[in-house]
C-alpha cells in the first residue's frame, strides 16, 4: 500500500490530513450523486445532462440539419447554461433571505 517509515499511525495520519492517502474512485458517479456527495441531486443531473447536450452538438446536429441552422448548437449550450446559472442564483436568492439553504 504505502512505505514504511518508521511512524506508523503518526505517519498514517498525516497521509490522509495532506490527502495522501489513496483515492475512492474520485470521479465515480454514485460519488457525484450519493450521500456525501459534493452536489445536490439536481446540480449533478444539471452536469450530467451537458452530456447529451454536447454530444448532440458535436454530432447529431449535423446530421439531422445538414448545414442548416448553425446557430442552434451556442442557443442551446447558452439557454441551458442560462437555466444553471438562474437556479444558482435563486438558490442563493432564498438562502439570504432565510427561505431556503444555507450558504457560508
Amino acid at each position: 500500500m504505502g512505505e514504511d517509515t518508521g511512524y506508523g499511525a503518526a505517519d498514517t495520519m498525516r497521509k490522509s490530513s495532506m490527502g495522501m492517502g489513496e483515492p475512492k474512485e474520485p470521479w465515480s458517479l454514485s460519488r457525484m450523486v450519493g450521500a456525501g456527495s459534493l452536489l445536490h441531486p439536481l446540480a449533478a443531473l444539471y452536469v450530467i445532462g451537458f452530456v447529451p447536450l454536447e454530444v448532440y452538438c458535436s454530432a447529431l446536429h449535423g446530421v439531422v440539419f445538414k448545414g442548416r441552422l448553425p446557430f442552434l448548437p451556442l442557443m442551446l449550450t447558452s439557454l441551458y447554461c442560462a437555466l444553471g446559472v438562474g437556479s444558482v442564483w435563486l438558490r442563493m436568492t432564498l438562502g439570504y433571505m432565510g427561505l431556503g439553504p444555507k450558504y457560508v
